[in-house]
């Protein structure tokens, strides 16, 4: 891994999350810091090698949503979802362990409140029962 990515990644690791135009800043400033003169629309490439280096500790560089990317994009989405797509969404969720059903409800399944376990408690700390330690 090349220095620059490796400043990228500290980064990343001490931050935990950065909007997109703060993770492109901070692709550019390690670039610069190393003298690496990776082009900005190399951005992917410069992740995917990072990626590569991580998967041997089952680790990876994800891209996520937030609620205010949801809501700028609502206004643009033109189709609605099928409820056969929908359907199989939910079965694929349930079949992940992100969701569970029991008698016809769904709610979260244990991937997800251990994936979520930190928002959870952050924002809603006196609902959330706690059924592990931090």
């Amino acid at each position: 891994m090349r220095q620059s990515q490796r400043l990228f990644l500290q980064t990343l690791m001490s931050k935990q999350f950065l909007s997109e135009k703060e993770t492109k800043d901070v692709y550019k400033k390690a670039c610069a810091e190393f003298g690496d003169d990776s082009p900005p629309e190399n951005f992917a490439g410069f992740l995917d090698a990072i990626n590569k280096n991580l998967r041997a500790f089952d680790m990876e560089i994800r891209r996520g949503v937030s609620e205010d990317d949801a809501l700028h994009i609502a206004p643009d989405l033109e189709k609605k979802m099928a409820i056969t797509h929908a359907e199989k969404l939910i079965g694929k969720l349930v079949k992940d362990n992100w969701m569970s059903e029991s008698s016809g409800s769904y709610s979260l399944g244990p991937r997800a409140m251990l994936e979520l376990h930190p928002y959870l408690n952050r924002v809603y700390e006196d609902d959330v029962v706690q059924f592990f330690g931090d």
